[in-house]
């Protein structure tokens, strides 16, 4: 396309909606996005034309080939770019928990820029994700919110990845959003565009368009922990518990009422009434048959008797223990098991949610489970009596990366009772109000029922013989 650069600015508003803008800036009936001049621009190559030079393309199609997590994270810690820009509309800690580390070792290197744009229409990102790349980027890169409120454009809905060096640049663009399903476990499709020719039409334009969104307005706004507690208080950036609770809301409002759910059929004309499916029954028990009744005198093979409900409660779900021998540390941590982590990574709450705050600006931050879990601890001694208990301890658990490692810290008069080679028992939501029981016996003390689940070799974990570890 021809540059525009003769188009006159008259400073001509035309008249629209007013709009809610990002807090702390001034509300205006008009943005820059209802100038028919400014939007004929943003768009447009403010260049000579030229040759379009070579340009590979290709696409990143899950689950068909391979996810936009590890094409993201393994261009973060390639050396050759300099540069790194993004914009999405939707971040959380899932996709954060992925990205934050090789964000970090991207920022930290020599002459590198890092610029991160999401937006919030919907409550679609979450306190968390923002709070997590916030404390990656502070003071070391651009993180910016962009929002236009109930009466712009209309919602920030892009999903856009560039990379450049002085020589070359790559272009992702497609539908991943920075969650852990858009990075990793969703169907998602982008498309990704190399350029030899920093000149080329198609780069430019995806510049233009990422200046439009990275440019501070008074719907763009630097993200700070004032306008985070801002956007927090407004509701415009829940948690995700917050997230959680609205979407269970939603689906129980659905279904309450009738018997049958009222819903538009998309292929159809109108709506039809469509009775919600049977819950499944516990293995082993059969319901009892329920024959419809005939609306008319049947005159043919007799129907087969369709399967019901019946009055069946499903059996209490068993608690889920992990089995572990532990060595613990002078300083308290104790080391949990990645290959248990493995097994069952809801069972750890993993992958992490949180980051730790380095005590340099030099050193790594590592993922940390966070909202840090409830616990109760009790230490056992060799005849079952009770030696220590803490009760609603908030346990600080982090996932060591440089030596792949989870661990977790005990209090200091408690982890000195706990000689090496104890077997730690560790029960998942024992009660309504804890997230876990930690259960310490000495070595040989543990009860049979549970220590003979320890059957899966470990590393030695500081001590000089193997460890080993279950479940029960």
């Amino acid at each position: 396309p021809e540059a525009r650069d003769d188009v006159p600015d008259t400073g001509e508003r035309e008249p629209g909606p007013r709009s809610q803008s990002l807090p702390g800036e001034v509300t205006s009936s008009v943005g820059a996005a209802t100038r028919p001049d400014l939007q004929d621009r943003v768009y447009v190559v403010h260049a000579p034309q030229r040759s379009t030079g070579p340009l590979k393309m290709d696409i990143i199609a899950r689950p068909l080939t391979t996810n936009v997590g590890d094409w993201l994270t393994g261009a973060l810690r390639d050396p050759q770019w300099t540069t790194f820009r993004c914009a999405v509309a939707f971040l959380n800690s899932s996709g954060s928990a992925y990205l934050a580390p090789a964000l970090h070792e991207f920022t930290r290197r020599n002459a590198t820029e890092a610029a991160v744009s999401v937006g919030i229409d919907s409550q679609g990102t979450s306190l968390e994700g923002v709070q997590s790349i916030w404390r990656v980027l502070n003071g070391v890169g651009k993180f910016r919110i962009l929002h236009e409120g109930a009466g712009g454009s209309g919602s920030f809905h892009p999903k856009t990845y560039l990379f450049e060096s002085k020589s070359r640049a790559v272009l992702l663009a497609g539908s991943a959003n920075l969650t852990r399903g858009g990075l990793f476990t969703n169907h998602e499709l982008s498309i990704l565009l190399e350029f030899e020719d920093l000149g080329h039409p198609v780069l430019v334009k995806a510049r233009n368009a990422l200046d439009t969104w990275q440019t501070p307005s008074m719907f763009c706004r630097d993200v700070t922990p004032l306008l985070i507690q801002t956007l927090y208080d407004r509701g415009d950036l829940p948690t995700e518990v917050d997230q959680q609770t609205a979407r269970r809301r939603a689906r129980g409002e659905a279904a309450r009422g009738s018997a049958s759910t009222r819903i538009s059929n998309p292929f159809g004309a109108g709506p039809r009434s469509m009775a919600p499916p049977p819950l499944p029954f516990p293995r082993g028990l059969q319901p009892e048959p329920v024959t419809p009744a005939p609306s008319a005198p049947a005159t043919g093979p007799a129907r087969t008797p369709i399967p019901g409900p019946g009055r069946i409660t499903p059996a209490a779900l068993p608690l889920r223990r992990l089995v572990m021998e532990v060595v613990p540390h002078h300083n308290g941590e104790v080391f949990l098991s990645k290959r248990a982590i493995a097994d069952d990574p809801a069972f750890f709450g993993y992958p992490f949610n949180g980051w730790t705050v380095p005590k340099s600006a030099h050193n790594n931050p590592y993922p940390l489970l966070d909202p840090a879990p409830v616990v109760e601890i009790v230490i056992y001694d060799a005849n079952g009596a009770v030696l220590r208990r803490k009760a609603d301890h908030l346990l600080y658990v982090v996932d060591y990366q440089r030596k792949s490692e989870i661990r977790m810290t005990i209090p200091e008069r408690l982890h000195d009772r706990i000689p090496p080679m104890s077997v730690l028992v560790m029960t998942k939501d024992p009660t309504p109000r804890l997230d876990y029981r930690l259960e310490f016996y000495p070595p040989g003390a543990g009860p049979a029922v549970l220590t003979v689940h320890l059957t899966t070799a470990l590393g030695s974990g500081g001590s000089a013989v193997s460890r080993h570890y279950g479940w029960a």
